[in-house]
């Protein structure tokens, strides 16, 4: 059985694809950057915008005092907990977009298809070591 937290988890996790997808497509699309730095920006974006509803939503985690300093930290902790599943993330994706022109000329299906593969490790991590 999915616990509520896996699937709050990973109901953040498409806000987060939603994220990823549009910034990267705004910034190749419409601003001409690659489709390679393009995505390690989009992926910024998302991180912190899951690490901000998984914060709230999915782990409960409000600091009593819940000063800028400790956010930053978690956010740090969530980062680097994430580096693990965003480098299977992104090699999936550069794999997918290099090897593929479906991928290349549509890579938000190479952006979900990295997110599958990576969502239980972060899940995992950040359940472990940030929240």
């Amino acid at each position: 059985m999915v616990s509520r937290q896996f699937f709050s988890f990973a109901l953040i996790g498409i806000a987060g694809f939603a994220c990823d997808t549009g910034v990267l497509y705004m910034l190749a699309y419409g601003l001409e950057v690659n489709l390679y730095a393009g995505r390690i920006l989009s992926y910024l974006c998302a991180v912190t915008l899951t690490w901000w509803l998984n914060r709230y939503f999915t782990f409960n985690s409000l600091d009593s005092d819940n000063k800028k300093a400790a956010m930053m930290v978690q956010w740090s902790r969530f980062a680097a907990c994430n580096i693990v599943g965003a480098i299977i993330n992104y090699s999936i994706y550069a794999a997918l977009i290099s090897l593929f022109a479906l991928f290349y000329q549509k890579p938000v299906f190479a952006v979900a298809i990295g997110t599958l593969f990576s969502v239980n490790v972060n899940f995992f991590l950040s359940k472990k070591y940030v929240f």
